[in-house]
């Protein structure tokens, strides 16, 4: 075998490995993107659920302590 068939296989060869990978990477990085995106939708509903559950505390402690005359309320 000569020189230049050996590298033409072994090209061929590595052009065969990368199409297999491809799509792989592909898959893998779909999956990583939607991951990301449902963190991100959880973050957002987190926040929408608990952001008026958290202001009514808040103001429900500030009631408390102008009634009871408590200075910090915890």
């Amino acid at each position: 075998m000569t020189a230049e068939a050996m590298t033409t296989r072994i090209n061929r060869e590595r052009l065969e490995a990368l199409k297999k990978f491809i799509p792989l990477r592909d898959r893998i990085r779909d999956k990583l993107q939607q991951r990301q995106q449902d963190q991100m939708d959880f973050t957002t509903s987190t926040e929408e659920l608990f952001t008026p559950i958290t202001t009514a505390t808040r103001m429900l402690k500030l009631q408390q302590s102008v009634l009871y005359g408590v200075k910090n309320p915890t």
